[in-house]
């Protein structure tokens, strides 16, 4: 195996694959499964899988009640990040987030910020 080398883009032979190689591979890959063109007219990348894998593995953890925050170090070590200002990129508001922020009524906000209640 290539010392320093990224497994994800290693052959069983220890060479390391093209980028070109790879992306070729994939796109095949996504014409098999189906999977077309965005609405951009671009292809899928194989880095949106990540990505799409982080966003889920966090969304998950908020759901079960962690801290994003105190998930991000185990998040950022699995996907190999070096420290966690790389995966903080993933800590998005999301759609369906955003629609829990407009539900957030007045009230509740006056029982969290009582100070900014009483004027």
């Amino acid at each position: 195996m290539l010392t320093g080398s990224d497994p994800t883009k290693t052959s069983l032979r220890g060479e390391r694959y093209s980028d070109v190689t790879v992306r070729n591979n994939f796109r095949k890959l996504l014409k098999k499964a189906g999977i077309e063109t965005l609405p951009t007219g671009l292809f899928p990348r194989v880095h949106d899988l990540r990505h799409t894998f982080c966003v889920h593995a966090l969304e998950q953890m908020v759901a079960k009640g962690i801290d994003p925050y105190c998930s991000l170090p185990i998040l950022s070590t699995y996907v190999g990040h070096k420290g966690i200002e790389s995966t903080e990129i993933y800590l998005r508001l999301t759609k369906q987030y955003f629609l829990d922020v407009l539900k957030y009524g007045e009230k509740d906000a006056n029982l969290i910020f009582p100070e900014v209640g009483k004027r």
